[in-house]
C-alpha cells in the first residue's frame, strides 16, 4: 500500500498476481461517507504499537519483520518517529525478493512458486504458506528421510502441518529441524545484510505466527546461521553482535490494531494544530 496515498497495490497471500491498484479509502468513504477514513499498511501499525512502548528506550532504529502467512518489514528511526518509503510509498517488501536455497535435485537449488505469480521468493520458502511449499518437496525428493520422521507421524495421526512441525521439533526430529534451518536461512541473510548496511538497526523484532509459534526453535535456527556465517569481521570480534539486537514479540507488545489507533490520534493531533 502506498503510504502516502493510501493506494493498494496488492497483495501475494490475498490476491495472488492480481496488482490491480484499489483505492482503499475512496471505497470506504463511498460505503460510509459520515466517517473520516485513513488507512494503514498493517506492519506500518504493528510496528508503531512496537515503538511506542519502547519510546524511552536508547534504540536507534527499530526493524520489525513479520513472517505468517506473508513476510514484509518496516524500519522506524526513533530519534524522530520517521517509516521512510520510497518513490511509490513502499518500504520492506522483502517478502517477495528472489531466493537460491540449496537443496534442489543434482545439487542445484529448490524451486517454489510465489504466491504473488513469481518464482523462489523469499516468502516462496519461509512464510507460514512458503513453509508448507518446502515441506511438501523435501518430502516429495526425501521420501525415506519424511517417512521416518516423528513429523510424519504426527501428520499421520492428523496432526495439521504447523502443529505437527512444532512437536517435533520439540522431539528433536532430524526432519523438522532440517525444514526450519532451509526456511530460515533466507531470513538470516535479510538480517545479515540489513545490518551490515544499516549499522544503526539497534533491534530486529519478528513478529508473526511462524516466528512466535516457533519462537525458542526459531531463535535457535537463527542463531546457528550467524554462528556459520556472520557479518564480515564485525562477529569475529563482536560474536553475539547479531543476535543481541533479535527479539521475538508477543501479540500484546505488537498489535496492528492498536497501532492503527496512535496512528489514528496521531493524525487528529496534527489535524487539530493545523
Amino acid at each position: 500500500m502506498n503510504a502516502r496515498t493510501g493506494l493498494v497495490y496488492g497483495s501475494g497471500p490475498l490476491w495472488g498476481s492480481d496488482t490491480t491498484p484499489f483505492d482503499l479509502r475512496s471505497e470506504l468513504a463511498d460505503k460510509a461517507p459520515d466517517i473520516t477514513w485513513h488507512s494503514l499498511n498493517d506492519v506500518t501499525a504493528v510496528l508503531l504499537h512496537y515503538a511506542s512502548l519502547n519510546r524511552h528506550s536508547d534504540l536507534r532504529k527499530i526493524l520489525l519483520m513479520t513472517v505468517s502467512s506473508g513476510i514484509a518489514c518496516r524500519t522506524i528511526d526513533m530519534r524522530n518517529g520517521r517509516i521512510p518509503v520510497d518513490d511509490v510509498g513502499l518500504q520492506g517488501e522483502i517478502g517477495h525478493l528472489p531466493v537460491a536455497l540449496p537443496g534442489g535435485p543434482n545439487g542445484g537449488c529448490l524451486e517454489l512458486p510465489c504466491d504473488c505469480g513469481g518464482q523462489n521468493h523469499l516468502a516462496a520458502f519461509s512464510s507460514g504458506r512458503g513453509m508448507k511449499k518446502l515441506h511438501d518437496a523435501l518430502a516429495k525428493s526425501q521420501p525415506s528421510r519424511w517417512t521416518s520422521s516423528a513429523m510424519h507421524r504426527l501428520m499421520d495421526v492428523g496432526c495439521g502441518h504447523e502443529e505437527a512441525l512444532q512437536m517435533a521439533l520439540e522431539r528433536h526430529d532430524e526432519y523438522a529441524e532440517n525444514l526450519l534451518y532451509l526456511a530460515t536461512r533466507p531470513i538470516a541473510n535479510v538480517v545479515r545484510y540489513a545490518l551490515a548496511l544499516d549499522p544503526e538497526i539497534d533491534r530486529v523484532v519478528f513478529v508473526g505466527g511462524v516466528s512466535v509459534n516457533l519462537e525458542s526453535h526459531y531463535l535457535r535456527l537463527l542463531n546457528r546461521h550467524f554462528q556459520e556465517t556472520g557479518l564480515y569481521l564485525t562477529s569475529q570480534r563482536l560474536p553475539h553482535y547479531i543476535m543481541d539486537r533479535i527479539a521475538i514479540a508477543r501479540p500484546e507488545q505488537a498489535d496492528g490494531l492498536t497501532g492503527a489507533g496512535l496512528y489514528a490520534r496521531q493524525v487528529l493531533e496534527q489535524h487539530a494544530h493545523e
